[in-house]
Order: structure tokens, then C-alpha cells, then sequence
């Protein structure tokens, strides 16, 4: 087996494996963001001429070319949408804003309804970073999955009680969530008993990773 390379734009790089006579195995890494790749393959027959091995290779390149940029559009309308979590929860708790006419209508775009008693709630990680010195040599890859085995039990649970999630985005250990309630269901505190039970229901779910949860009103 015999592997090459060959470069085809600065930052993309067709790699070949050469299985014999029969095939040869064409690979492109599409580099996004740090730890963030995608991956574009194809296997050709090695009797093809070396223009055809070329042609391949070129066309490969502009194919991964144009899924880097759609995927860098997609990343960047992403990051964009958190942002504007970030910037309207920071205003509403902090209550660094003008006018609720205004909050109403960022929160329309966020696609959270005022028309419900939204309870804003964030799910905290209280032993995050002693666990992460203690676990340290597990690598970074290994703590995102279990960030993202957390946040996966979180909404897990949270579509088995309701329905009506507001804003769901992640904050430095932990989680902020807006959930609404109609008027009734927050007269008679129902949000506590579903943010109780929520709590229960996660800390029994990962308790064999040692860490502690805690959910704040």
C-alpha cells in the first residue's frame, strides 16, 4: 500500500492510497475550524490513465472547495444566531434595555413567545472544572462529549414535560433554557415541580460521571 500527496489549493490536499493494481482510494480533509473537518472521498480503478488521475484529483478539489465554502456559510449564520442568544439573555438579565417593545420584538426573532410566563433557567456544571483537571488527560475531544451527552439528556428530558422551549444554548459549564408556562400552571409554581423533577431525572441519568447539576431560577 502506498500513500501520496498532492496540493491543490494552499489549504487543501487531496491524499491518495494505492491498494495495488486494482484501486486507488482519493481523500479530501476539508478543514473548517479547529477539531471541526469534514471528510470527501472516492475510489478510482489504478489502470486509468495519469491525465484521468489528474482530472480526478482536480475535480475533487473543486467539489471540496465549494462544500467548504456552503459549510463556512452554514458555521458563520450559526455562530451569528448564538450571538444574538448570548446578547438578548444578557440584556434581559441584566435588564440593560430600553424598552420591552423592543424585547418583545428580539425575542420574536429568537422564536420565543411572550405571550406565555417564560421562566428562564440555567443548568449549571457545579464541579466542572475539578472534574476537568481530573480528567484532563482524556483530552479535549472527551469533555465536548460530554458536554454534548449532557445537553442531549437535558432536551431529552425536557420534551417528555412540555413542549414550549423557548431558547435552548449553552453558557460557559452549563446550559440557559426558557421554557413557557401559561398563567395558571405559573400561579400554581408548576414550573418548580418540572424543574425538580428535571433536575432528578439528569443527575440520575450521568450519575456515573461524577458530576454535580444544579438548576438556577
Amino acid at each position: 500500500m502506498k500513500i501520496n500527496q498532492n496540493e491543490c489549493y494552499d489549504d487543501i490536499k487531496v491524499k491518495e492510497i494505492n491498494f495495488g493494481e486494482d484501486k486507488i482510494f482519493k481523500y479530501v480533509i476539508i478543514e473548517l475550524r479547529e477539531n471541526i473537518n469534514n471528510y470527501l472521498a472516492i475510489i478510482e480503478p489504478n489502470m486509468i490513465s495519469e491525465s484521468e488521475k489528474l482530472l480526478d484529483s482536480t475535480a475533487l478539489c473543486n467539489v471540496a472547495t465549494a462544500i467548504k465554502l456552503q459549510k463556512l456559510k452554514e458555521l458563520a449564520i450559526i455562530e451569528t444566531k448564538e450571538k444574538l442568544k448570548y446578547d438578548f439573555f444578557d440584556d434581559l438579565i441584566s435588564e440593560a434595555y430600553t424598552s420591552l417593545d423592543i424585547m418583545e420584538k428580539r425575542a420574536a426573532t429568537l422564536g420565543l413567545n411572550f405571550m406565555f410566563w417564560n421562566i428562564i433557567f440555567i443548568f449549571d456544571i457545579d464541579n466542572f472544572e475539578q472534574y476537568y483537571k481530573s480528567n484532563f488527560h482524556k483530552g479535549e475531544h472527551y469533555f465536548q462529549e460530554i458536554k454534548m451527552k449532557i445537553k442531549d439528556n437535558i432536551i431529552e428530558q425536557l420534551e417528555k414535560y412540555r413542549d414550549n422551549i423557548g431558547l435552548f444554548i449553552p453558557k460557559g459549564d452549563g446550559y440557559i433554557m426558557s421554557v413557557g408556562f401559561n398563567e395558571n400552571e405559573y400561579k400554581r409554581f408548576n414550573y418548580r415541580t418540572f424543574f425538580k423533577n428535571i433536575n432528578s431525572k439528569i443527575n440520575h441519568k450521568l450519575e456515573n460521571e461524577n458530576l454535580d447539576f444544579s438548576i438556577t431560577l
